[in-house]
């Protein structure tokens, strides 16, 4: 039976040091299903996402993604979950394990959502983060207060453009990562514009955005860069970053705290799950 749940999705693959941060989050900003594909991950994520999904906490699925395919495992995923979820709930957010959505004018993803009842599509805009300086991992703090710089859109624009969707799941045709193609309606921007997800204007961030820490410390983007992009498949030219693209991504100019305001609430809600699943590695 289909219900009115807004969920978010996303596809993980060792992921582990990030999962729980991520969860929590989602919860404490109004997520009603937390929906997780784990690609093949070989660190602790799976025992931990295991017995989160025992304890009910989480969706979790096994994706399983052949290594001659001609396409990454990301968009076959969410193609899958849209199938999967169809009947039941009634929005989806496709939001990466290092993306964040931080709400500026609501109090949760309901109310968001409720303020966009006239769009089938909801488009919200990325803010790169940047390493800020740090070399190494640091478990003793979560990655929203290890990194606190991001890009300077006013400055450079085009570092704003790129978005993530949150979508009515009834009226997606097609998934791609950034956006959803629709069989109909519309698509909205933060200030409830109709916007082309292809031909995105640049981005806003008053009402809502994304917090991508795309690179975290140099230490951890070494290891991003060696799992590859799971929009490539394992034979295409650019499945792996260069090590060199580092500096490109590190936008460290400017300080943005939006996100402080949910960290206590992150912060108990993750002991709350550890709790759940006292004796499993959850980092």
């Amino acid at each position: 039976m289909k219900r009115d749940i807004i969920a978010v999705c996303a596809i993980a693959k060792n992921e582990g040091p990030y999962l729980l941060e991520w969860i929590a989050h989602s919860k404490v900003i109004g997520f009603e299903k937390i929906i997780i594909y784990d690609n093949e991950s070989t660190d602790h994520g799976p025992a931990m996402l295991k017995a989160l999904a025992a304890a009910g906490e989480i969706d979790l699925n096994i994706w399983v993604w052949p290594k001659d395919a001609e396409t990454g495992p990301q968009v076959p995923c969410y193609t899958a979950a849209v199938e999967k979820y169809r009947d039941e709930i009634e929005w989806i957010g496709f939001i990466d394990i290092d993306e964040f959505l931080v709400l500026k004018s609501h109090d949760n993803v309901r109310h968001f959502v409720e303020d966009y009842s006239e769009a089938n599509g909801i488009a919200i805009h990325w803010k790169l983060f940047g390493a800020d300086g740090h070399k190494k991992r640091n478990d003793d703090k979560l990655v929203s207060e290890r990194f606190t710089r991001c890009e300077d859109v006013a400055r450079n624009p085009l570092f704003g453009r790129s978005a993530k969707s949150i979508c009515r799941i009834a009226k997606i045709e097609r998934v791609k990562p950034h956006f959803c193609v629709l069989t109909d309606g519309l698509y909205f921007n933060e200030k409830k514009r109709a916007i082309q997800p292809k031909r995105q204007p640049f981005g806003t961030h008053e009402i809502a955005q994304i917090n991508h820490y795309f690179t975290k410390s140099y230490e951890e983007w070494l290891i991003k860069a060696e799992r590859g992009r799971p929009s490539r498949s394992l034979t295409a030219e650019d499945k792996f970053r260069a090590v060199e693209e580092f500096r490109k991504f590190d936008r460290s100019h400017v300080v943005d705290t939006s996100i402080k305001k949910y960290r206590e609430a992150t912060k108990r809600e993750m002991a709350r799950l550890k709790a759940l699943i006292d004796g499993v590695p959850a980092a």
